[in-house]
């Protein structure tokens, strides 16, 4: 790679960093106004997704409001990851207890974090890929 292509890789990997700051922003403002509650899995919902069977926790937990709301996780496993009865932590927007999800740091940063990683990559790649060596003809 030529000294222009490492530097085109290095803007690429910035470009795709800069586009995942919306969505982390998003998720500090989001996790800033949340509170954290025990739950418990109820049932699960099954799905087929790309050839393999998935499973889907479904959560009951009683917000501080003393309200019980359900979700259904955004987060599928195979094999399942929960039995029913199992005990999680739930976070969730007081303001909307609805919008809530199993507390585990992939659910919640999986997409900010999968966008820094992939820009990263391409700006060690552009900045540790050694040059070809280039023959100068006489």
């Amino acid at each position: 790679m030529n000294h222009k292509g490492s530097w085109i890789i290095i803007i690429i990997g910035i470009i795709i960093m800069a586009s995942g700051v919306p969505s982390a922003l998003q998720k500090l403002a989001y996790v800033s106004k949340t509170k954290i509650v025990s739950g418990t899995i109820v049932r699960t919902a099954e799905t087929d997704f790309r050839n393999s069977h998935y499973y889907i926790p479904i959560v009951d937990f009683t917000a501080l409001d003393g309200q019980t709301q359900e979700f259904k996780s955004k987060t599928m496993d195979s094999p399942a990851k929960y039995k029913i009865g199992d005990k999680v932590d739930v976070i969730y927007d007081p303001a909307n207890p609805t919008d809530a999800e199993i507390n585990y740091p992939l659910n919640i940063w999986s997409e900010p974090g999968s966008t820094a990683i992939i820009g990263l990559l391409f700006i060690f790649i552009g900045i540790f890929a050694k040059p070809k060596n280039q023959t100068v003809i006489r």
